[in-house]
């Protein structure tokens, strides 16, 4: 008999986790509280506590080919960068081909996840759900638990002083939907993040002035590159990562180059304290423009609030406010949880996913609890493939001290490579964790290997675009179609621009470059073999 998984969301991780379970032969049943599938990115102009979608006009960070899951390329109809429609869209279609819905019931809220009687020897779950509509409640016993409802949980407002006394309209980016009941009125957004400056533009366009708050400032990337190219197609690749790894100092120049071509980031106001390597980025085509305009004006940390105006650490003050947006980020929270599982500190997760102290039973994992600068979907998924093998029995976990030594060392080096919070220990390096988890699964690329046997796809998957089909060539979960997705990917990207007039797309590269680099690159790595034996993703 098939061993039962409860997965708890039917958001972007939650359908990836559906479809990992049945391709191990495991028994899934997912809980969805909302009426319908895609969580963050079905928008809805009701605001419930606990949940969080998307704003009307949200359009992906991340390109599509980067996004998409490793064995389901996107449409070659679907947009370079999609709006949460089509987002929507693509979650839905991904349901409908691997026939993922008969497993989910919707609304069906998880109150509760305890340990039955005999967890010790079995390993098992209780959970209690309620109907929403009928307000029913049920106990279901599961064999493992998948939990796939993300970071976006609790939003995080910041205490300052004076902020009690304040008269105008409070508000977190998690209620925000439209620029609608702001026309005319001055606006105050703290935060310079994504969902910060998205709001902020937004609201620019009605409103009398937009301020946009800023403790550290922020590098503002675009999501075009030379030629049109999509950003994320040019920067994330192997090659790119290598070269950071090993000429840090340069890439943040080339970085800050790139960023500052557009628009100078401190003539502009926006005044960015730390490297682009060591800080978070922000994604946004529309903020130079308005800075230029004046529809937005850039302000450093809030020091104070009185009745109508708030203050800032320079000195300056904001008079007569109505509305302060806060876009400051959440906090991580699994309300029906009992502490004993996880503890307080939500970082103390071996790989961001399991609980060191559960050693007897691994049958609980976290999916989709990260931050990173890149995609999401494609580390949600290869996390449920490491979850759902682990729950089968196919994975071992090392032991509770290697666990809490590899906890200890990932905060370490989130320390030194990046400004220190809690939202940079759960922020991850795309290429090094996904090739740890694709090592403990067997899906990992055998790069030196394939320079041998198929030359035209190792230079695609070590210097072009570093999207997740590489992790379907072979392994565990291996996808007949990856080489094809890998070689089309720019195609499908370009399709939209022309409706396929053109039959084949490529990007502005030369091969000969190509293999000019990757002549550079071997003997970058043989030096560092020899020398510090560092280069370890790329052997196997």
């Amino acid at each position: 008999m098939a061993r039962t998984v409860a997965v708890i969301g039917a958001g972007a991780s939650g359908l990836t986790a559906i479809k990992c379970c049945l391709d191990e032969g495991l028994e899934p049943t997912c809980f969805e509280r909302s009426d319908c599938i895609g969580g963050l990115w079905h928008y809805s102009e009701k605001v419930k506590e606990g949940h969080t979608t998307v704003m009307r006009n949200t359009i992906a960070n991340v390109s599509k080919e980067f996004t998409a899951y490793s064995d389901f390329p996107p449409p070659v109809t679907q947009p370079i960068y999609m709006h949460n429609k089509d987002f929507e869209e693509y979650l839905k279609l991904y349901a409908n081909k691997f026939d993922l819905k008969k497993h989910i019931q919707l609304e069906k809220e998880v109150v509760r996840i305890y340990e039955t009687d005999d967890h010790e020897v079995t390993g098992r779950w209780n959970v209690k759900v309620k109907d929403i509509s009928s307000n029913n409640v049920d106990v279901f016993t599961f064999d493992a638990v998948l939990i796939c409802t993300g970071v976006f949980s609790e939003p995080n407002i910041p205490k300052y002083p004076g902020l009690d006394q304040f008269k105008g309209k409070l508000i977190h980016t998690h209620a925000y939907k439209d620029a609608r009941g702001f026309d005319d009125k001055n606006v105050v957004v703290v935060g310079i993040g994504n969902s910060a400056i998205d709001a902020a533009c937004d609201i620019s366009h009605v409103s009398r002035q937009v301020y946009v708050s800023s403790r550290n400032g922020s590098w503002i990337l675009g999501r075009l590159s030379k030629y049109g190219q999509p950003i994320d197609m040019t920067m994330i690749s192997r090659f790119m990562y290598t070269l950071l790894t090993f000429f840090p100092s340069l890439l943040n120049k080339l970085m800050m180059k790139q960023c500052n071509t557009k628009i100078d980031h401190f003539q502009y106001g926006i005044n960015p304290k730390y490297t682009p390597a060591r800080s978070s980025s922000t994604v946004n085509d529309q903020l130079p423009y308005m800075l230029l305009i004046g529809a937005i004006k850039m302000k450093p940390d809030i020091k104070c609030f009185y009745d109508n105006d708030i203050e800032f650490v320079d000195g300056t003050r904001v008079n007569n406010v109505d509305a302060v947006v806060f876009g400051t980020g959440y906090l991580p929270k699994f309300p029906f949880l009992d502490t004993s599982v996880f503890g307080e500190d939500k970082t103390q997760l071996y790989l961001t996913m399991f609980p060191p102290d559960r050693q007897k039973q691994q049958t609980i994992a976290v999916i989709g609890c990260f931050r990173i600068k890149g995609p999401l979907l494609p580390i949600a998924e290869m996390q449920s493939r490491l979850a759902t093998r682990v729950f089968k029995g196919k994975v071992s976990l090392p032991n509770r001290t290697v666990m809490y030594k590899d906890i200890e060392k990932q905060k370490l080096l989130s320390k030194e490579k990046r400004v220190y919070s809690l939202q940079a220990v759960s922020q991850l390096d795309f290429f090094p964790y996904m090739d740890q988890l694709a090592g403990m699964i067997g899906c990992r690329p055998n790069f030196w290997k394939m320079f041998l046997t198929d030359l035209a796809l190792a230079v695609q998957c070590v210097f072009g675009p570093g999207t997740s089909y590489q992790f379907r060539l072979v392994g565990p979960g291996s996808w007949a179609g990856a080489r094809e997705a890998i070689f089309t990917q720019w195609d499908r990207t370009y399709y939209t621009l022309s409706e396929g007039k053109q039959k084949t797309f490529k990007p502005r590269r030369r091969n000969k470059l190509k293999l000019f680099l990757f002549v550079c690159l071997v003997s970058v790595v043989f030096t560092a073999i020899y020398k510090y034996d560092v280069f370890e993703i790329y052997k196997q």
